[in-house]
């Protein structure tokens, strides 16, 4: 007992030493430091994001598109205001499906890769903005101006209210949709930073089409069959989204072939049921 206080009071001792030796001399040589909270937090927060460049994981949720680089806007062309118009619909056909699937099955996969759409909308919005090209999207779920996505919204909906196994092949139909569509536009598009933003958007969907397809098997226990694309394009698709070889190759699903490419007025690939 008494060795114990003894090296209690020798540590004691040799704090007070330590402390006395690194106090400063004057009051006045002493700065006083304060901590904000708030940047502090930041900070904090700063340190825990994701890193970036950061593939997206299966259900979307690090997907985040870098901002279109600085660069002197030039005069698009039809095509690219086009494409830019189609494009900004077509993002939220995918980010609406996905909420009222969200809402009906209650998959997460559904409500993250819904929140990667609207980056994918927020990315198109900065090139219409940019560019000064009226925004299409209606602030109301559902609803859009393009009367072909209004169409396709309507019957994805439906299809994908019969089942979760129709919801997930539905995620899959509209992420091939998406993937076409951007290969048909990328050779017109001639601003560097609309090309830029649209290699993001299909390198995101190629992931989303992955992540979909095991959603898919998973529920059902078969294959996920390409709806639009060919096998051999839809093996491509999950390499570049980071998931290949997933699944085997299949032959094309219940869906017909994709159809041909719009023009300037803003017509998507839309390939027409199989019958």
């Amino acid at each position: 007992m008494k060795i114990t206080k003894t090296v209690g009071w020798l540590l004691i001792i040799t704090a007070a030493v330590s402390l006395a030796a690194c106090t400063p001399a004057s009051a006045s040589d002493v700065t006083e430091v304060t901590v904000d909270p708030t940047a502090l937090e930041a900070v904090v927060g700063t340190a825990m994001a994701a890193p970036s460049g950061m593939p997206e994981s299966p259900a979307g949720t690090l997907e985040a598109p870098p901002p279109p680089p600085d660069v002197t806007p030039g005069a698009l062309t039809e095509a690219e205001q086009q494409a830019l118009v189609y494009m900004r619909e077509e993002e939220k056909l995918a980010r609406d499906v996905y909420l009222a699937m969200y809402d009906l099955w209650g998959l997460p996969v559904f409500r993250n890769i819904a929140g990667s759409e609207q980056t994918h909308m927020d990315s198109v919005l900065t090139l219409l903005t940019r560019y000064e090209v009226a925004d299409p999207a209606s602030p109301e779920a559902g609803v859009f101006t393009n009367p072909e996505l209004q169409a396709l919204y309507d019957s994805l909906l439906a299809q994908g209210s019969q089942s979760l196994a129709q919801a997930t092949l539905v995620g899959g139909a509209i992420e091939e949709i998406d993937i076409l569509d951007l290969e048909a536009r990328m050779p017109e598009m001639t601003q560097p930073d609309i090309r830029q933003v649209f290699e993001n958007l299909k390198f995101g969907s190629s992931n989303h089409l992955g992540a979909f397809a095991q959603q898919y098997e998973q529920q059902t226990g078969t294959a996920y069959q390409p709806q639009y694309m060919t096998p051999e394009a839809y093996q491509t698709a999950l390499t570049e989204g980071g998931m290949g070889g997933f699944g085997g190759p299949g032959g094309q699903g219940g869906m017909g072939g994709p159809g041909g490419p719009g023009g300037s007025g803003g017509q998507g690939i839309m390939g027409t049921p199989g019958g």
